[in-house]
Order: structure tokens, then C-alpha cells, then sequence
């Protein structure tokens, strides 16, 4: 969901400020999430997910900004546990710079938060009517939305969004289309 606010010209002239073309657009809970290790993270290439912690939930408005004629403002987002389920709700603003001729790059608005310290088992994580499955212990270093990001750390062939195979081994993906 996105919202539009114009500029109020009348106020702002009065107090000598010019607007120009410049709108603040918010968006919520629109985009995908992934969740990857909290702040104890390792070096390891592909750490577990273990007993008792926190998880970091990044959020992706799926936006795409451009740098010259886009200003990211803020965001914020809350996850809150009831039981097994983990609900997520994300905010984000951002504003026009009133520019006309903008470049071609594209930059994503992001929030992130934590959840708090978890015990092992099997949790549901639902943001923006999407739901994904978590589960602790896990040797996956990070999950995402179906269609969103690749799991490069894996349990199950599943792990690696069809596009290869997962070397438990390893639990790396190996992708199917290269020479190995």
C-alpha cells in the first residue's frame, strides 16, 4: 500500500519554503522479506540457525529508486510472536527530488528488525499475506520469500529454488546449468 503526500505550498510559501515537485510517498507491508542470522553471527559458510536466537528480518519494499530523483527516507519494522507464528509489519517512506531527468540505477528501500531469542521448532513467518517456513535448528544461513533471493546454504534440494541441487555435504547449492 503506498500514500501520497503532496506538498502544502500554501503553509510552506508562508513560511518561505519552496516545494517544488517533491511528494513523501509511504509504503507498507508491500515487497518480500528474508531472514538471515542475528547479531551473533559466525564466519562459518554456512552457520546454523541455532537454540535461543535471534533471527534478522530484512525487508524489500520492492521498490526501485532512482539515486538522483529519489530520496529513501525512513523505515521501521516490528515482528511479534504469538507461538509459532511470527507476524511482520514494515514501514518505509521516501520522497521525490523534483529532478526531470534521472539515472537508470535502482536503489531498494529496506527495513530490518529482530526477532527475539527463539527455542528450536517450527515457526511461521508472515509478512505482506505471504507466509515462510522457518524451522531451528537449521543449517540454512538465510530464507526467503518464494521468488525472492537464492538460498545458497541448504538441507533439501528444495532449499535451493529449483534451480540446482543441494550437496548435503557441503550444504551449499550446486547449480545444475554449469559445468562442475
Amino acid at each position: 500500500m503506498v500514500k501520497y503526500f503532496g506538498c502544502a505550498s500554501v503553509l510552506l510559501s508562508a513560511l518561505g519554503v519552496s516545494c517544488g515537485d517533491s511528494e513523501e510517498h509511504v509504503v507498507s507491508n508491500q515487497g518480500w522479506l528474508c531472514v538471515g542470522k542475528g547479531p551473533s553471527q559466525t564466519n562459518e559458510a554456512c552457520p546454523a540457525f541455532s537454540l535461543e536466537q535471534q533471527l534478522a528480518l530484512h525487508v524489500n519494499f520492492g521498490l526501485c529508486l532512482s539515486g538522483s530523483c529519489s530520496r529513501p527516507g525512513q523505515t521501521s519494522c516490528r515482528a511479534s510472536r504469538s507461538g509459532s507464528i511470527i507476524e511482520v509489519t514494515a514501514e518505509g517512506t521516501w520522497s521525490d527530488t523534483g529532478e526531470e531527468s534521472c539515472t537508470l540505477d535502482c536503489r531498494a528501500l529496506t527495513a530490518t528488525c529482530q526477532t527475539e531469542s527463539l527455542p528450536d521448532g517450527d515457526y511461521e513467518i508472515r509478512y505482506a499475506n505471504k507466509t515462510l517456513a522457518v524451522t531451528i535448528p537449521s543449517s540454512r544461513s538465510r530464507h526467503c520469500m518464494p521468488g525472492r533471493g537464492f538460498a545458497f546454504c541448504c538441507d533439501t534440494d528444495a532449499d535451493c529454488a529449483g534451480v540446482g541441487t543441494c550437496d548435503t555435504l557441503t550444504h551449499t547449492c550446486r547449480n545444475m546449468s554449469r559445468a562442475e
